[in-house]
């Protein structure tokens, strides 16, 4: 049966015949009428159980078998879960909306520059050897690499022989053999005498007494590598300031400056496209005053531009775009001050 309710003061049609019960009842016509039908039907009210403490509010749920295949979980005592996983926390770490490395502690950048599990990303190896300085010191640096070369399986896991094994050949030895060529590529390329000399007596000694123990081929060329820094702390070395720019070479994702050089250097230089008359003048100091732009040629008064410009260029360190909010180098202000005489 459907109930209507009034919403104004005129008497429903469906409720006429009980409009002497609602008046004898003074019920005011607003509220909702009685209906006797209603009324006299017997309602059969169901009886909810009262809950109880001891049923739960929501269903538990079921633990599902785990599957053969299943990676153990962080607690797990399995070395095949500490072989494919990493050693730091994802706290540790901040990745852009592309994916890229904003931002990490130490251990966990020195990580991603000595994987174990996959090639080191050119540009963010780069960006690394460029910047480290600005954020850490080399000597933490060293003793970062040197803990992580002594890597040790996690605290309460107890490896077997072939568990062992295992650990030793698809962990520690990659680890290792990353870090030696960080270390080299360190010391080859991205040295810098004056902040990095420090480090070498410690580096020295680790590849006389570790090195030898663990990777007894690689550690000559390390201690060759360290020798022959150690001679040059003091004196600069030639193409030193070229091997400095080799890491926004690759940013740039250009030929090094050194492969660039080596191009072109056996190529005759061009004939320059300037008139006898011209040539007087310029040898003439006084007459040379009086000399105006168009009485050049234009590509070799371009030629000239790029000349001038490329030397000061070429006395530009990588470093020195990287003093933000410091005194500017004086390269950079030869550079600065040319652009703006132009």
């Amino acid at each position: 049966m459907l109930v209507k309710v009034a919403s104004s003061g005129a008497s429903s049609p469906a409720f006429a015949e009980d409009s002497e019960a609602r008046r004898s009842l003074s019920i005011d016509h607003k509220h909702i009428p009685l209906v006797p039908s209603i009324l006299e039907t017997p309602i059969q009210l169901e009886r909810v159980r009262p809950r109880s403490s001891s049923i739960p509010s929501r269903p538990q749920p079921v633990p599902m078998a785990k599957s053969s295949t299943e990676i153990p979980s962080t607690n797990s005592g399995d070395a095949r879960h500490w072989v494919v996983s990493h050693d730091y926390h994802p706290t540790d770490i901040a990745y852009s909306t592309e994916g890229q490395i904003v931002g990490g502690t130490l251990a966990v950048l020195v990580e991603k520059m000595t994987p174990h599990d996959s090639t080191v990303d050119p540009t963010f190896q780069a960006t690394f050897y460029l910047t480290f300085r600005l954020f850490t010191s080399p000597t933490l640096l060293l003793a970062e690499l040197l803990r992580r070369y002594d890597l040790t399986p996690p605290p309460g896991m107890v490896l077997g022989p072939a568990e062992q094994l295992l650990w030793m050949e698809h962990k520690v030895l990659p680890v290792r053999l990353r870090i030696y060529n960080f270390l080299k590529t360190w010391l080859d390329v991205h040295w810098q005498a004056a902040t990095d000399s420090i480090v070498l007596p410690h580096l020295l000694a680790f590849a006389k007494t570790t090195m030898p123990q663990t990777l007894p081929g690689m550690a000559p060329r390390l201690i060759e590598s360290i020798t022959r820094r150690k001679i040059a702390s003091n004196l600069p070395l030639p193409g030193a300031a070229l091997s400095r720019t080799k890491s926004s070479d690759i940013l740039r994702g250009g030929i090094p400056m050194r492969e660039r050089s080596s191009s072109v250097s056996n190529q005759p230089p061009p004939t320059p496209l300037i008139a006898r008359g011209l040539m007087n003048k310029l040898s003439n100091q006084t007459a040379s005053t009086n000399l105006g732009i168009t009485d050049f040629d234009a590509t070799e008064l371009a030629r000239q531009l790029t000349i001038m410009e490329s030397k000061l260029y070429n006395v530009i360190k990588s470093e020195d775009l990287l003093q933000s909010g410091k005194k500017a180098s004086p390269s950079l202000k030869a550079m600065s001050t040319f652009s703006n005489q132009m």
